[in-house]
């Protein structure tokens, strides 16, 4: 299936794309790439889902409060590096836009992404949300240490 995101060259998401692809493209933020898989990210986030991510996190930053942990959320992008992949093809490296998550060290914390490996991570399903995506970010995630 092709897409075309920001008026660019259309993508074709049945073919695999490595990091140095998703760095060069304008509409990052519109796309998740899991394992060399291209995800769009659904833009229109209804208000019951918004309202469920709210009352998380802020119960979450309540909680973790007088901890040193760091909570991240939505669109916030998280560099995962997978190195079982690495040992059988050329796209190690994924980036995921999960709804919160949450690291305990925030050093490697830059501007626009996250550089470590979250020590939790929520995804609320949405309209549109795909069972195929659920597992594979649920493997990723499971793959590179993600604990819960």
């Amino acid at each position: 299936m092709r897409e075309t995101y920001a008026n660019t060259i259309p993508l074709d998401l049945g073919v695999n794309y490595s990091y140095t692809d998703y760095l060069s493209w304008d509409f990052k933020e519109n796309l998740e790439l899991i394992n060399g898989q291209i995800f769009p990210i659904n833009s229109k986030i209804d208000s019951y889902h918004q309202h469920i991510s709210s009352k998380i996190l802020s119960a979450m930053a309540i909680f973790f409060q007088n901890f040193p942990y760091k909570l991240l959320s939505f669109p916030e992008e998280i560099k995962l590096v997978n190195e079982k992949a690495a040992l059988y093809n050329d796209n190690p490296i994924s980036i995921v836009r999960p709804d919160i998550s949450i690291t305990s060290n925030g050093k490697n914390i830059a501007i626009q992404s996250c550089n470590e490996i979250p020590d939790l991570i929520v995804e609320i399903p949405t309209t549109g949300f795909s069972k195929v995506e659920m597992n594979k970010k649920f493997n990723l995630y499971e793959e590179v240490g993600i604990r819960e």
